[in-house]
């Protein structure tokens, strides 16, 4: 399934120099139900006064979102020995979703505000095919073409198997349990260094187990870190980051990178290692260790008989309530239930004039920062170096700066110590 919030709508008003400037922003510009009709509020947008620049800022409004549903369905079935036949079925875009263009972004044009065209879209595809599979006496897959189409007919292909032992001593493929490589057992010392090293830096983004967080994915069958053997494939990636991804640089050493890939080969891609055993219960921290550690670095803004009290009965849910203390409003889903909402970050703005404006904060860049104030109205400021002067508060700034602090015994003791705040 694919989808996005929607792009960037970039307003603009003719210039007297032939070129677009942007307009001046007067209030709020979002409407409470869009149509493609009328996308936004065109009255909160007025000519910016000649020879000066307008105040909307970048990125402030989006246009429709973009969803689509793709689905595919596979069966193997055995013919005799060592071939098979797999059939596969494809759908895109299942629901034959339309996805439509940004709104007219030209102030003063007729349909400033309106949506006239759909966007980059396909229409619903269903291609089928099967394929045939089968080794051959120098054990390798051949190729065969046997057909092909899309929507009306039927494709069918051969498709070709790497030979065995790919991957340095993975060895022949023959079930499961094999399939990826076997390795000698690493120095507990490296991989005890590994796992602190890779529980601070990466297991919020790829999990604790690697098989995929929040925001990052699975490690588990990568190619790289299968094909890895003390870091040495590893390391190219965690000195430079991937920036397109998300996943910035880290200032590892060698050694280092080499003690995070002898923890990560501590878990087998075939399904029998231990961690991929579904336990009982979270719950196997001290309780009493717990409370000690919520009174040194939690108790300055929170309390188990204040904003935390009957917390466990709120949140029944043990593993979304240890995503919650550790980072208010991830977790959730997958029978958990919704995540718990942070409150928004507030902001106060003191312009050169003196002039001092307080509200919870909508939208901010390096040009401009907007607010809603506490009776509904809407401001924004141009930023213009160090004016205004601007004191934001974050509410999730102390969970940020403590989640690099945390031992998984740590974790587990807080949460041992929540859940009995019936």
């Amino acid at each position: 399934m694919g989808s996005d919030g929607g792009r960037a709508v970039r307003l603009g008003i003719r210039s007297n120099t032939g070129g677009t400037d942007r307009p001046n922003q007067v209030s709020d510009p979002t409407l409470d139900n869009p149509t493609i009709s009328a996308w936004l509020n065109t009255a909160a947008f007025v000519a910016q006064p000649i020879n000066t620049v307008g105040n909307t800022g970048s990125n402030t409004l989006h246009g429709p979102s973009f969803k689509r549903v793709d689905l595919s369905v596979f069966k193997n079935v055995g013919v005799s020995g060592a071939v098979r036949v797999q059939l596969r079925v494809e759908v895109f875009n299942l629901f034959n979703t339309p996805s439509f263009a940004n709104p007219n972004a030209a102030l003063g044009t007729a349909g400033f505000g309106s949506i006239t065209s759909t966007g980059n879209n396909i229409p619903r595809q269903m291609p089928f095919a099967a394929k045939l599979l089968f080794w051959s006496k120098v054990s390798r897959m051949r190729t065969f073409l046997l057909a092909g189409v899309a929507l009306a007919a039927l494709a069918a292909v051969v498709d070709a198997q790497p030979p065995p032992g790919r991957g340095g001593g993975r060895g022949q493929v023959t079930s499961p349990r094999n399939a990826y490589p076997d390795r000698p057992a690493g120095d507990p010392a490296a991989i005890e260094r590994g796992r602190a090293l890779y529980g601070v830096n990466c297991a919020f983004c790829h999990g604790a187990d690697t098989r995929g967080g929040d925001s990052g994915p699975s490690l588990l069958r990568s190619s790289v870190v299968l094909d890895d053997r003390n870091g040495e494939l590893m390391a190219p990636i965690v000195k430079s980051g991937r920036p397109d991804r998300g996943m910035p640089k880290f200032a590892f050493s060698d050694d280092q990178i080499a003690d995070v890939a002898a923890f990560i080969h501590t878990f087998r891609a075939a399904g029998y290692d231990e961690s991929r055993q579904k336990p009982p219960s979270i719950l196997v921290g001290d309780a009493k260790a717990g409370e000690a550690l919520f009174a040194a670095k939690c108790a300055s803004c929170h309390s188990a008989t204040g904003d935390l009290r009957g917390i466990a009965t709120k949140i029944a849910d043990e593993k979304l309530l240890q995503q919650t203390w550790l980072m208010p409003g991830s977790g959730g889903g997958r029978g958990a239930g919704a995540p718990v909402v942070p409150p928004a970050p507030t902001a106060v703005v003191t312009t050169a004039s003196g002039e001092r404006v307080e509200g919870r904060v909508t939208h901010l860049d390096d040009f401009t920062i907007a607010l809603v104030t506490a009776d509904g109205g809407y401001r924004s400021f141009r930023i213009d170096g160090a004016s205004p002067k601007i004191a934001i508060k974050d509410p999730l700034d102390a969970h940020r700066n403590l989640l690099r602090t945390y031992t998984d015994r740590d974790i587990h003791d807080v949460t041992a110590y929540l859940v009995t705040l019936k």
